[in-house]
């Protein structure tokens, strides 16, 4: 969803927030389980608009709210997770990382 630049009482609000989500899934995925958790730590000490629970990667732009949103609660009510989806996806992982790396050794 577009941010609307003539809602000009929530216009930076939602910059801040598209911001803060882009820098999360860009910059900040790329670490550890462990730096993850100084990420969090970090997030929270300097903009206290995340909710408490869990950790800052467990949350996504709600426009409409413009508020953080807990990625389960885009989840259909009693949705579980197929066991054969995960091991397909890994197998994909597998994969691809066995590509690549044949393509950088040659």
């Amino acid at each position: 969803m577009k941010v609307d630049v003539t809602d000009v009482d929530n216009f930076a609000k939602m910059v801040e927030l598209w911001y803060m989500f882009s820098m999360i899934w860009s910059i900040c995925c790329s670490v550890d389980e462990e730096g993850r958790k100084k990420i969090d730590a970090y997030l929270r000490e300097i903009d206290g608009s995340f909710p408490n629970k869990d950790s800052v990667y467990e949350y996504y732009v709600e426009p409409k709210t413009r508020s953080w949103i807990h990625w389960e609660e885009k989840l259909k009510q009693g949705w579980k997770l197929n066991p054969r989806f995960i091991c397909l996806c890994f197998l994909c992982c597998l994969r691809l990382n066995n590509q690549l790396l044949t393509l950088m050794i040659h």
